[in-house]
């Protein structure tokens, strides 16, 4: 289910140009915030009950995005030194993965101060 049309995304100042690189980059968001929410956010937008905040979530998270896939991440060996043996390494894919969680999980906890219940990691 979708939190947020993209004629709404446009409405509410977002940046992304094309229709189709918005619905990948909401696929994405939207299931990044459904695992830190345990559900609860899709049981709330099943529920016709989905918080308003949520649209100018995604506006800010899918315009990160979008500006954070220009970015070449590489992998591996970043540079190596024979001097003395001074080997750097570039980030790896789970770093990047887990720092995106880390975005989406602080800007969520911003955008909806106002519903802990989301958040909550005990039973239902």
């Amino acid at each position: 289910m979708q939190y947020i049309t993209y004629a709404r995304y446009v409405e509410l100042g977002g940046s992304v140009s094309d229709e189709a690189t918005f619905n990948s980059l909401q696929n994405r968001i939207e299931s990044k915030l459904n695992y830190i929410t345990f559900g609860r956010l899709e049981q709330m937008a099943d529920d016709d009950n989905l918080p308003s905040e949520i649209e100018m979530l995604e506006v800010d998270l899918i315009g990160f995005l979008d500006a954070d896939k220009t970015e070449t991440v590489k992998t591996g060996v970043q540079s190596y030194s024979n001097g003395i043996e001074s080997i750097t390494y570039a980030v790896s894919s789970d770093d990047i993965e887990k720092q995106l969680t880390k975005r989406i999980y602080t800007s969520a906890q911003e955008y909806l101060w106002n519903y802990p219940e989301l958040f909550y990691r005990g039973r239902r």
